[in-house]
């Protein structure tokens, strides 16, 4: 074997650990992203829908199109979001996505109480009784695992279909 063939040999060497270490670090990338993605806010995707749920520990709430309870801030006003920035990632509101004037609706929710309101950042969230709704960033779907959290100076309250907070 002469130094040209082993020169090509070490380079195709290095090529072939460069593009496997790019490969390991892709994958690493990717399941830090899903775990992260996972941990994250609830995503809106596609329609804004309300429905009532029965959750074991709060009884039957309102709940989002995934099934995550909606909450009030107690500190809000009617109309007014209150919750944004750091306050938004832990507790996302609930928004309309373009296009979409109002959320769907399923039984045991009163559309005469939503209704929905622009946030400082132009989005539309969505009302119940004037006050936005926001969900819990660590709930899953059948959970209310931020109902009566004392979190960013004030109480959060999953919401009943009457409009009050669940007991």
């Amino acid at each position: 074997m002469n130094s040209t063939e082993n020169t090509r040999r070490g380079s195709r060497k290095r090529v072939t650990l460069i593009a496997g270490a790019a490969v390991v670090v892709a994958a690493a990338v990717g399941i830090t992203v899903a775990v992260t993605s996972a941990d994250g806010p609830p995503v809106d995707n596609g329609t804004a829908a309300l429905a009532v749920q029965q959750i074991d520990a709060v009884g039957p709430v309102l709940v989002d199109q995934a099934g995550r309870a909606l909450y009030y801030f107690e500190t809000d006003e009617p109309g007014v979001v209150t919750c944004t920035g750091g306050c938004a990632t832990k507790w996302p509101p609930l928004t309309l996505p373009a296009g979409q004037e109002t959320p769907e609706l399923g039984d045991g929710v009163d559309a005469k109480l939503v209704g929905h309101t622009e946030a400082e950042n132009g989005a539309q969230v969505v009302t119940y009784q004037g006050l936005p709704l926001y969900r819990y960033s660590s709930d899953n779907p059948g959970e209310a695992g931020g109902h009566e959290k004392d979190q960013n100076g004030g109480l959060w309250w999953a919401v009943t279909k009457e409009g009050n907070h669940a007991s």
